[in-house]
């Protein structure tokens, strides 16, 4: 981030067709700051930048983490009490998982900031402002310097959807495998 700007778009991350993703990343802060915190990430729609959705997680020193509808815009705003531990938080394996079915942007691997214990956290996106056009993320922070490593980004599979797909080309090879002894009798 320069001057409350993502750059670096060109570079930027795609998600799996769809949008829906489970984004896993280690976040580690850097030597010149105490703790980690402001750790961004930014979703847009094209590698012009555009941010439609921005999640600086451990903003606010550490204490919030919110769901915002463009770059540094609070007004309606979701946050959630979760983030990092002020002057303790080294590093974090955090796990982002997008669900644009649901509207769910669900993120594991944050802390209480106040007692230090892990806890997740829920944003539900309203539908005045979703959109299911996402394809490219990137990472920013606004005073923080970080690094971004083991970074995996894959599909977000809904189990119940591939066990009625199993379910139903299990269910169709059984009516070809009989349809065929049946004329293997005949």
């Amino acid at each position: 981030r320069l001057g409350g700007r993502y750059v670096g778009w060109e570079n930027s991350n795609v998600l799996p067709i769809g949008g829906n993703a489970r984004i896993s990343f280690k976040a580690t802060k850097t030597q010149d700051v105490s703790y980690l915190h402001d750790v961004y990430i930014g979703f847009a729609n094209s590698i012009a930048g555009g941010v439609v959705y921005e999640v600086p997680m451990g903003g606010y020193e550490g204490t919030a983490t919110k769901l915002r509808f463009g770059p540094q815009v609070n007004k309606d705003a979701i946050q959630a009490n979760v983030g990092f531990v002020k002057n303790k938080t080294v590093s974090a394996d955090i796990t982002i998982s997008l669900n644009f079915d649901t509207k769910k942007i669900t993120i594991v691997g944050l802390l209480d900031p106040l007692t230090g214990d892990p806890k997740s956290c829920e944003l539900v996106i309203p539908d005045a402002f979703f959109r299911k056009d996402i394809k490219y993320f990137a990472f920013s922070s606004w005073d923080n310097s970080f690094t971004i490593s083991n970074l995996r980004v894959a599909p977000l599979v809904d189990q119940a959807k591939v066990a009625a797909a199993n379910a139903t080309a299990t269910a169709e090879l059984k009516a070809v495998t009989d349809a065929l002894s049946a004329a293997q009798a005949v």
